[in-house]
């Protein structure tokens, strides 16, 4: 079911004339939160700013397609264009080599129609059209387009939440681990020659299985896990998209293995969710 205003409700019982717009907020995961719209004009909407394309160089011009809506618990769908050419900017970089960095993974959608008697007209509030997560993201050079699922996707999770396995069950960092990532992360920069899957940096330390995310330079955005961190260099398990710079700059965190020892090794043993005593498997001749 759809909610509308009541302003809008008794407007649209008296059967004016109306005009129709979109408007887009899309919420990152790196942080950032960007609004948009179809309109030809900027629209204030429930105190918020929504920008047009037309009024906005360095924006996307914003497409999308039909929102299926599925009953019972079939997960509903939205794909979205983003028309960004070579000029529209995403976290200070290209918008499809964010994209391609991950900018948009993950990212929260929530797309409003907005109905009014005349342009640029919000007074009577919006309808919620699609509210979802993004599942996808296929770049171009002139076009990214995510593919959003709806929160009915979150009944997909495995239940029970917690198995009997020997690993913990919580990811690291998360509110069921209770270890504070900011306090374990440490910024470092990039030294001579490095390449996609090799970073120079003077940060010592044991950091395999961590995350490094890039935060200048044409990889700016990029998350990459550890695959360990010695001779000077920290070495990735994937490489990334393009070759960093000398003077770039980066965030690095360390990992957990999981493990009862690797959480004694972080005094957490108290959040340790695991079954480190269950029988391995083995094999019947």
């Amino acid at each position: 079911m759809k909610y509308a205003t009541p302003a809008l409700i008794a407007y649209l019982a008296t059967g004016g004339v109306f005009t129709m717009a979109d408007c887009y907020t899309i919420t990152l995961q790196p942080g950032g939160i960007y609004r948009w719209t179809n309109a030809d004009i900027p629209l204030t909407l429930n105190s918020l700013l929504f920008t047009s394309s037309l009024d906005n160089g360095g924006q996307p011009l914003v497409k999308r397609g039909a929102i299926r809506n599925a009953r019972g618990t079939e997960v509903d769908t939205l794909d979205l264009t983003l028309l960004c050419g070579g000029s529209a900017q995403l976290m200070g970089t290209n918008m499809s080599l964010a994209a391609i960095n991950g900018a948009f993974d993950a990212a929260r959608v929530r797309v409003e129609r907005v109905l009014s008697a005349y342009p640029g007209d919000t007074s009577m509030g919006s309808v919620v059209l699609f509210e979802g997560n993004c599942a996808g993201v296929d770049p171009s050079s002139t076009q990214v387009v995510l593919h959003v699922k709806s929160d009915l996707e979150l009944l997909q999770y495995q239940m029970p939440r917690i198995l009997f396995q020997p690993g913990c069950a919580n990811c690291f960092g998360d509110s069921g681990c209770g270890i504070s990532l900011p306090s374990l992360t440490v910024a470092g920069t990039v030294g001579a020659a490095p390449s996609a899957s090799s970073l120079p940096t003077t940060i010592t330390g044991s950091y395999a299985l961590g995350v490094v995310v890039m935060t200048s330079g044409v990889t700016s955005g990029s998350r990459r896990t550890v695959s360990q961190l010695s001779g000077g260099a920290i070495t990735f398990t994937v490489p990334l998209p393009a070759t960093p710079s000398a003077g770039d700059t980066f965030t690095i965190y360390p990992g957990c293995a999981r493990t009862a020892a690797a959480c004694a090794a972080y005094n957490n043993s108290n959040n340790y969710q695991g079954f480190p005593y269950v029988p391995e498997t083995s094999t019947s001749l």
